[in-house]
């Protein structure tokens, strides 16, 4: 593995666990109901205050705000703070910062004359080990992972608006979406110094095993089907190396040697347009197709 700097190593897992934290959040919220609008990773500004949202859902009586944390361990709440029961330091209160998005969101509907009033702020978190000591009933809610279906279960309702106010507000809200999302440092990093091969989609673990169409991890259990692995190591290696032709041994190698070439292969061909012959050919990343997943 590359060696980076401490403090960027440590930026780098936390934007990692709150990625991981967000798919998992997102799992809750597949099965709502189809007029129910979802916004994910919001950046929008109002009078010059910019503020984020990591879940947007509109409902047809309701707006649900959601902070997702994949916090975990033991904290205490204490006076509108919380403390690591371990180390006994002070961690961030995400309450603060939902509370502005809270408010500002509201202004911004309220200029458009958009409803407004039924608002509502949740602080979810995610992870199941994670525990609160003398958790507040308050606004924003505080929703733990053992809650999260039951919320999502109250949230559903039998009355309807008409679908053009709640697609007035999605498309006010989209318009309003900054381009200039924050970005945070790159890395340095080279195709050779990095750990080839296939992890695991829920707890990045290299330890898998092979069956006929599927992979099953070794630590956590959690099973993915093959041709969705592979999708996804072709997803990250255009993202991670986007100058890069994608060849049948370039591929192989990146999955640590996974299967057989001829494997390989076949899939790329199946599944990827190709440019070139013979030890030429290489495969159109961005073309790629979901025909396996029809």
């Amino acid at each position: 593995m590359h060696n980076f700097p401490k403090e960027l190593e440590n930026k780098m897992l936390i934007l990692e666990k709150g990625y991981a934290g967000e798919i998992e959040f997102d799992k809750f919220t597949s099965n709502l109901p189809s007029e129910y609008i979802i916004l994910n990773d919001l950046l929008l500004e109002f009078k010059g205050h910019k503020f984020q949202v990591d879940s947007l859902i509109i409902t047809p009586t309701s707006i649900h705000l959601y902070e997702v944390k994949n916090y975990e361990g033991d904290v205490l709440y204490k006076n509108r703070k919380l403390y690591n029961l371990h180390s006994k330091k002070e961690i961030p209160n995400p309450a603060f910062q939902v509370e502005r998005s809270n408010s500002l969101l509201r202004q911004l509907l309220a200029h458009y004359s958009l409803p407004h009033a039924d608002l509502y702020s949740h602080i979810v978190f995610v992870n199941p080990t994670f525990y609160m000591y003398h958790a507040p009933f308050e606004d924003p809610s505080f929703i733990f992972h053992y809650q999260i279906a039951k919320h999502f279960q109250q949230i559903q309702v039998a009355t309807h608006s008409e679908s053009s106010q709640l697609s007035k507000i999605a498309m006010t809200l989209s318009n309003h979406q900054l381009l200039d999302y924050p970005t945070h440092s790159t890395p340095d990093y080279k195709f050779e110094s990095l750990k080839k091969g296939i992890r695991c989609l829920y707890c990045d673990s290299f330890q898998l095993s092979l069956s006929k169409f599927e992979l099953r991890c070794e630590l956590c259990c959690y099973s993915e089907h093959v041709k969705s692995a592979l999708k996804r190591m072709v997803t990250e290696f255009a993202l991670l190396f986007p100058k890069e032709k994608l060849t049948t041994n370039l591929f192989y190698e990146w999955c640590n040697s996974y299967k057989s070439k001829d494997s390989l292969q076949r899939y790329l061909s199946k599944y990827h347009p190709i440019s070139g012959k013979g030890k030429a050919t290489q495969y159109l990343v961005a073309e790629q197709t979901d025909k396996e997943f029809n």
